[in-house]
């Protein structure tokens, strides 16, 4: 039943879709339970073989409440799991994740251990698919074990194979190799199973992929005779297929010969597996195999000394991995919205602050794509020389480096108060479920409290990327200190927070007037308190103005915690955080500093130890 999941199975045309709704309504008619549990299995699995994921993800609720209905948990979970894995190959991970973990929760309220470990498989994947590997590893894992106590073959076999496949993304070869040993037994057991002997199973397809991440293992382990004996079968397992079937094993086998032959120093054959291997990633125009095997072509150019054509492979691969990540990026904002969106029409009341947060991912996906520029800029800088090529290599794999970063940090934070935000809206949208008022009042509280988030983190990103300009802000508002103070404490909202007493002390005079830009000062004390605010939980934070000389002084002094010594010249660098759990992407400082000096001030951290920080904003009068 299981193996028509296999890719290599060929379904019939669109016309068995047709075929097969017809013969499902007449099992029902004729009360033929089995038969229709057959046919309802075959449409699904035609779907899915098909990768027509939209027709699949419209059938299967209909699907999973007939097997609930009939207690047959195997078809249930095995349904259920390949509708998160049409998630995960249609690029919507956290739609997946979503759904893995409803299908685990499912599984453990039943005790059912199938359904644990086929939702563990699956989350794996998803987790595997966002390159979040130690989470994939301890999910594969977990499933895995549980089909070893099971007895399952095959299942131990396909999920050996993904277990293997992020073993080796995380290059943790000691224990990728007793894992392709475990994946090997595995085989032997599920071929004994169907009367095959040792020979003919590891004349197999599964034993290719088998060979290969066992080569890959010894390897890495430098054991580079058994890889090299490895290699040898998995060579010949797959020149048998022939040439019509045979382009997606011999791909996998020829790039790691030329990884083999990397390692032993012989590029010149090195370049030969990866030519054979360049042919048939750009055959399939499978974007992440090609760019894998280009990166290999580059490391093989640079071996041989053929620098300049290392150079430009480089910097092709560099830009078309930006450009697939900021795809990516774009993906996971877009599948964000549509969670979003399903939430707000089961919850009417919170339209507004809903269309609110499609803007506000609609701008993140610019900012980033403005950053995303700016680095793919910067990263085609590279010399001619051999040091200067290093040098640019370096920076390149950098940017991709803090890119990649900014894109997780920024997704986090926002992906925190948006799931918060859905979770209170389903309870308060859910008939029937009896709230009580002052339970009601506190989950709007908090739907409001991580929307002010979400805000706050889209204007620091705006300003930011306002900030990239160096030309200084026209100064031509003529106003009162006085009046300063007054809008910048409106505007942080200090006076709201209960637990710190909050005090002014205007030693200047209200009627002190400066020449300045009252937005931009405004903005550059809302940051400095709102800093304050965070770090202190209690005593007291002071808003005081004095005059020296020719400029005025606004001091934001705190009894907070205190900046330690080691982090203070680096608090005001773009994503710093000095408490990593604390909420915030660490903007707040830079922007105002990075303001600040556009309008002729500075900010600057002029006192800060276990008692508290001063930071002092300093502006001209004119």
């Amino acid at each position: 039943m299981l193996l028509c999941l296999l890719p290599q199975l060929v379904w019939a045309a669109d016309a068995e879709s047709d075929s097969l709704r017809r013969a499902i309504a007449e099992a029902r008619a004729e009360g033929d339970i089995a038969r229709e549990t057959l046919e309802r299995e075959r449409l699904t699995v035609s779907f899915y073989n098909r990768l027509m994921y939209d027709s699949l993800i419209a059938v299967v609720p209909e699907q999973l409440a007939f097997y609930a209905g009939h207690e047959d948990w195997e078809h249930y979970y095995y349904v259920w799991r390949m509708l998160v894995s049409a998630y995960i190959y249609s690029e919507r991970s956290n739609t997946a994740l979503r759904e893995c973990r409803k299908m685990y929760d499912d599984a453990q309220r039943r005790d059912n251990d199938y359904g644990i470990a086929m939702s563990s498989h699956v989350m794996g994947l998803a987790y595997s698919n966002m390159h979040y590997y130690e989470e994939a590893q301890k999910a594969i894992e977990r499933s895995l074990n549980m089909m070893i106590t099971k007895g399952e073959p095959f299942m131990q076999v396909s999920i050996y194979g993904d277990y293997c496949e992020v073993l080796s993304a995380r290059q943790d070869w000691k224990a990728l190799l007793p894992a392709t040993e475990g994946w090997h037994k595995a085989l032997l057991a599920w071929g004994h199973d169907r009367g095959m002997t040792d020979g003919a199973v590891d004349s197999t397809v599964y034993a290719t992929f088998c060979f290969v991440a066992q080569a890959k293992a010894q390897r890495g382990l430098k054991n580079y005779d058994e890889a090299e004996r490895l290699l040898k079968l998995a060579t010949r397992n797959a020149k048998q297929y022939g040439d019509d079937s045979n382009e997606g094993y011999w791909h996998h086998v020829v790039a790691e010969w030329a990884e083999y032959y990397c390692d032993r120093d012989d590029y010149v054959k090195a370049l030969q597996y990866n030519d054979e291997a360049m042919y048939w990633a750009r055959d399939r125009d499978i974007g992440t195999e090609r760019s894998g095997v280009e990166q290999q072509r580059a490391e093989i150019l640079m071996g041989l000394g053929r620098y300049k054509e290392a150079s430009e492979l480089w910097q092709k691969v560099h830009q078309e991995a930006q450009e697939r990540n900021l795809n990516d990026a774009k993906n996971q904002l877009s599948e964000m919205n549509s969670i979003f969106q399903l939430d707000e029409m089961e919850m009417e009341q919170q339209a507004a602050r809903t269309r609110y947060i499609i803007i506000i991912a609609s701008l993140i996906v610019l900012v980033l794509i403005a950053f995303s520029l700016f680095w793919l800029r910067s990263s085609r800088r590279e010399a001619q020389k051999n040091r200067e090529l290093a040098i640019a290599l370096d920076r390149a794999q950098e940017s991709d480096r803090m890119k990649t970063s900014f894109i997780q940090h920024v997704s986090h934070e926002i992906r925190t108060p948006l799931n918060i935000i859905t979770g209170f809206t389903q309870v308060l949208n859910t008939p029937g479920f009896d709230i009580k008022e002052t339970e009601r009042g506190e989950m709007l509280g908090k739907i409001e409290e991580n929307t002010r988030q979400i805000t706050q983190i889209v204007n620091e990103l705006l300003e930011l990327s306002g900030n990239e300009t160096v030309q200084p802000i026209d100064c031509q508002d003529e106003v009162s200190v006085g009046d300063i103070c007054q809008d910048a404490v409106m505007a942080s909202g200090i006076q709201s927070t209960a637990e710190v007493n909050f005090l002014l002390q205007n030693e200047v005079g209200d009627g002190l007037k400066v020449k300045t830009d009252l937005q931009s000062v405004v903005k550059i004390l809302g940051h400095l308190l709102q800093n304050a605010v965070k770090f202190t939980e209690r005593g007291s934070i002071t808003l005081k103005v004095v005059q020296a000389g020719e400029r005025v002084c606004f001091q934001v002094i705190d009894t907070g915690i205190g900046v330690p010594k080691e982090a203070q010249e680096r608090i005001f660098e773009k994503f710093e955080k000095v408490d990593k759990f604390r909420e915030g992407i660490g903007l707040g400082l830079n922007v105002a500093r990075t303001r600040a000096r556009r309008i002729g001030g500075d900010v600057e951290l002029a006192h800060s130890d276990s008692s508290g920080s001063t930071f002092v904003l300093t502006i001209p009068l004119t």
